[in-house]
């Protein structure tokens, strides 16, 4: 009798830890984001210069000017696993937020790239722009649409090409601008959208 007892609680045991085994293999609904690699972005890329800036003055530099990367595992077209989310909670340099505080729902992997990329590139653009106007150079600033994403209602209003200019009576020259003053509208209330198409001024 005993021998059975302590067979049972054997398998009992082992098939518990494999089960605890499975499920922290299986995804869940969290990212997790932790330092990326470290630019220094005063180097050279191919014996080219990562900065370089024509038609202005410019003097030699020393030390370096780093720039950290984020990287983030989970959202769409990637997930993590129950391991990775509590490994993350132990680690004091990685962040485990639930998915759908980063991704908005029903986005694809394609549309958060190219979100992502538009962010990027504007983030630059800023960058440069701040530079320029510190030196008190002037730089003139547009928001192009540059396309959309899938089932975007925008699509049947803006085209490709227009220069939004206004949102709801406040201008906008950047794309955070544009991103917060959207975030700020309720979902299904209609907001006027003024902007430039062929160089004629419309609203929508």
């Amino acid at each position: 009798m005993g021998d059975r007892r302590t067979s049972a609680m054997l398998l009992s045991g082992l098939l518990a830890v494999l089960l605890f085994a499975g499920m922290s293999l299986l995804p869940v609904p969290y990212a997790v984001m932790r330092p990326g690699p470290v630019r220094d972005v005063l180097s050279q890329v191919g014996g080219s210069p990562l900065i370089s800036i024509k038609g202005q003055r410019t003097y030699p530099t020393s030390g370096s000017l780093d720039l950290l990367t984020v990287s983030i595992e989970g959202g769409p077209g990637s997930s993590v696993t129950l391991d990775d989310v509590l490994l993350g909670w132990l680690d004091r340099e990685v962040s485990v937020r639930p998915e759908r505080e980063l991704f908005p729902s029903g986005r694809s992997e394609q549309e958060v790239d190219r979100e992502s990329t538009a962010e990027m590139e504007s983030s630059q653009e800023n960058a440069t722009a701040a530079a320029l106007g510190e030196l008190g150079i002037p730089v003139p600033t547009t928001l192009t649409v540059a396309g959309f994403s899938d089932g975007a209602n925008a699509s049947s209003v803006l085209k490709k090409g227009d220069v939004i200019t206004e949102v709801g009576g406040q201008q906008v020259t950047g794309l955070p601008e544009l991103r917060r003053l959207l975030q700020e509208t309720r979902a299904g209330e209609p907001v006027e959208i003024a902007f430039t198409r062929g160089g004629r001024a419309e609203t929508a």
